[in-house]
């Protein structure tokens, strides 16, 4: 894969995390989080337009299951309003950029291996995201209580998470590989019942549920 090809996943990985991130100081959190999470539904649209290929019945079915679910979890707390619409608009355009990012990635991700790949993508994520800030907000250095969790997000969430979504590519289809993402809410649930004794709502069960259905139709074999 050529650097140009490379330098544009880069790109739509910086646009994509500037975009969330302004969603989320915008809209609602969890307005921002289920927008995003259309991303697998925007990636099989993008995905069947573009190659032509007609996912099989099962994988349409997972794919509603999928997005039943998540709108299940976050219907109690989801509301929208004219004073938030840039932000959840901004939202929406991420998860586009990550369908696209996908989508794009994918042939490039079956004929390299997986540090030569996200070595100039990240690099070049870096440098958009920069930019970006420093174009908005000016020069900030992170305090010394910042600096943990900063190191800890780049660390966990984008140098482990994003590589293994990233490397999953190579077996998976571009939407099979975005619904996977949607384990992040139950997991993130499942975590915070151990860890903080926090007991999820009933809707929110039945909607995990559904998600974990949905998500086994659309990777099985």
């Amino acid at each position: 894969a050529s650097f140009w090809k490379l330098s544009i996943l880069g790109l739509l990985l910086g646009l994509h995390f500037a975009t969330f991130i302004s969603s989320v100081k915008i809209t609602t959190v969890i307005n921002a989080t289920v927008l995003v999470n259309t991303t697998p539904a925007i990636t099989l649209i993008i995905y069947w337009a573009w190659s032509k290929e007609m996912p099989p019945i099962t994988k349409l079915l997972g794919l509603s299951l999928c997005m039943s679910g998540i709108f299940l979890i976050s219907m109690a707390e989801i509301s929208f309003s004219s004073s938030s619409i840039i932000g959840d608009l901004m939202a929406l355009i991420a998860a586009a950029l990550w369908a696209a990012y996908l989508i794009i990635g994918k042939p490039i991700r079956e004929k390299i291996d997986i540090i030569s790949a996200m070595t100039p993508i990240y690099f070049v994520g870096c440098l958009v995201l920069m930019i970006l800030s420093l174009m908005i907000s000016g020069f900030k250095f992170p305090t010394q209580n910042q600096w943990a969790p900063l190191v800890g997000l780049a660390i966990f969430p984008t140098a482990i998470g994003h590589t293994l979504h990233f490397s999953s590519m190579k077996a998976l289809r571009p939407y099979q590989t975005s619904v996977l993402a949607l384990l992040e809410p139950v997991v993130a649930t499942i975590l915070a019942y151990f860890i903080f004794n926090e007991v999820p709502a009933p809707p929110f069960v039945i909607g995990a549920v559904i998600v974990l259905l949905g998500i086994f139709l659309i990777v099985r074999r």
